[in-house]
């Protein structure tokens, strides 16, 4: 499989600022610092970690809805910021969202039809019943009727909601889709018919995701690699099998120990992570985990850990991986 979407280093930098009529930046906020990774055609690469870790961040950046300080993001092997405005259009309808909350990210004063043809009508030059014919087939393939091309948001349900904004994501035929948090806010077996609706859909389509999420359980069962995010870095990545039976690294070890129990007692026994995310305005020396971590020693508050290859495309960041 080739790489879709690659992130090399990518930083992004938010500037703390003071004064009032001049202001200057006194320091940053390293929100994305270094990350590396790639999204395979047709797969699904998923990043977890804890809120406030740098994931909606990525997602953006993903995007194009912000722009990196530092690294590059590639997308089919070409910088996706220095692309030509016949690029840029393309780019757009290959890579598209869902977001968390459908109740905010539908227009409420539109009917579905306004809504899925949308981003057929302003990257596809397409007549009108061209549109409403591809949003009808979007709309069949996420499970909706006929008639609901011509009623608005609120006469639906939250999954029904998801449904149509995956509709509309669906509608360009975009090579790959950013899920930021997409199945979070919806109950649990709806969460399962929309997870299910997803893989169907990646292996009619070829899909390839970048599935953003909190909840290892969906993580483990729907993702074919994972990155694990702490403090605007990815501490773990690799295939999803090796992360969730090998943890390498300490964090990933409490986080999918605190959120997938193996048993009763050792839900019991599990231990919280001990201490406070230290802030990404004023970062530690040496590993950002180390204040934390149950196994640090002395070379982790003075040394950043490098990323270990462990074989197989699993890596780690942490001394003692």
């Amino acid at each position: 499989m080739s790489d879709l979407l690659t992130f090399n280093a990518v930083q992004r930098y938010f500037p703390v600022t003071k004064g009032v009529l001049r202001r200057t930046a006194v320091a940053h906020v390293r929100a994305v610092d270094g990350v590396s990774f790639s999204v395979e055609a047709g797969k699904t690469f998923a990043l977890v970690g804890e809120s406030g870790c740098g994931k909606t961040t990525i997602a953006k950046l993903a995007l194009r809805l912000d722009t990196p300080t530092g690294g590059q993001i590639r997308f089919r092997d070409r910088d996706a910021f220095a692309l030509e405005p016949e690029e840029q259009r393309e780019f757009r309808a290959n890579v598209q969202a869902v977001f968390q909350d459908p109740t905010s990210s539908l227009n409420p004063r539109h009917r579905v039809s306004t809504i899925v043809t949308e981003p057929l009508v302003i990257n596809r030059n397409v007549t009108k019943a061209e549109a409403r014919k591809a949003a009808m087939e979007a709309l069949a393939e996420v499970g909706l009727p006929e008639n609901a091309i011509d009623r608005f948001p609120h006469e639906f349900s939250g999954g029904q909601r998801q449904r149509i904004a995956i509709a509309r994501a669906l509608v360009l035929k975009p090579s790959l889709i950013v899920l930021d948090e997409a199945v979070s806010a919806l109950d649990v077996s709806i969460q399962a018919q929309v997870v299910n609706l997803l893989a169907g859909l990646q292996r009619k389509h070829d899909l390839a995701y970048l599935f953003i999420a909190h909840n290892l359980g969906i993580v483990r069962q729907t993702s074919d690699r994972v990155g694990v995010m702490y403090l605007g870095r990815i501490v773990e990545q690799g295939p999803t099998d090796a992360v969730f039976s090998k943890q390498a690294h300490p964090y990933t070890r409490a986080l999918i120990g605190a959120s997938l129990p193996p048993n009763p007692v050792a839900a019991r026994a599990a231990k919280i992570i001990q201490g406070e995310v230290p802030s990404a305005i004023d970062l530690p020396k040496g590993c950002r985990f180390a204040s934390r971590c149950p196994m640090a020693a002395e070379i982790c508050g003075q040394i950043d850990p490098p990323e270990k290859d462990l074989g197989g495309g699993h890596k780690a960041a942490c001394h003692f991986a």
